[in-house]
């Protein structure tokens, strides 16, 4: 996915291929917040009224590039972990040996295609712990931008868990499943939060600023 240009990766998703779809969407959203992350840390490194922030503001920039490269890979892999399940429901299943043979490799497919968004929604909840960090000691004139950070990595989130949910629907009685739906809520659970809390201080700054 790094070497697709916009409208190439935009064309494919509106074609009738089913990848990449929402887990690459998802995936995007969660780098493009991380990207945003990092350029209001480089419009606050070096000014002199941030100066005392300099060390947070750094440490947060190179966090930022760390998710943005990582939900850029997962983009990639929930396109090639779709196609992953797609191949195993094609597996025949004519005899008890087939049977068993493409439930087992189904049940991998569908492990790996849950791993990804999850994956991804530890990406999001990264990004928006950073810009919990920075929220009150970024640059002003671009807080709106960690606003739509905030907003595009809660968006990202949501629309993981929704694809962790429907694969973790076709597998039925599992322990894999139990453990999932805890991390699941979890993350959930903290991540919202967070971006609540994100776009509250975001939206204060501004009402501050316009006053």
């Amino acid at each position: 996915m790094a070497d697709w240009t916009l409208p190439t990766f935009l064309d494919d998703l509106a074609s009738s291929s089913p990848a990449p779809g929402g887990g690459a969407v998802a995936a995007l959203q969660v780098a493009f917040a991380a990207g945003l992350v990092g350029m209001v840390g480089e419009l606050t490194i070096g000014r002199r009224r941030y100066l005392e922030h300099e060390d947070a503001m750094r440490a947060a920039r190179d966090e930022a590039r760390q998710v943005r490269e990582r939900a850029l890979a997962l983009a990639g892999e929930d396109a090639e972990a779709y196609a992953g399940v797609s191949a195993a429901f094609r597996l025949p299943k004519d005899t008890d040996g087939q049977r068993a043979e493409r439930s087992s490799v189904l049940r991998a497919a569908l492990r790996h295609a849950t791993e990804v968004p999850l994956e991804t929604m530890d990406a999001a909840a990264r990004t928006l712990g950073v810009c919990a960090e920075i929220v009150d000691r970024a640059n002003r004139t671009v807080v709106s931008d960690l606003g739509v950070a905030a907003h595009s990595a809660r968006a990202g989130l949501d629309s993981a868990a929704l694809n962790v949910r429907v694969n973790l629907g076709l597998m039925g009685e599992d322990p894999f499943v139990t453990e999932c739906e805890d991390r699941l809520r979890q993350t959930l659970s903290t991540a919202q939060a967070t971006a609540e809390a994100v776009v509250e201080a975001v939206e204060r700054s501004v009402s501050d600023a316009a006053a």
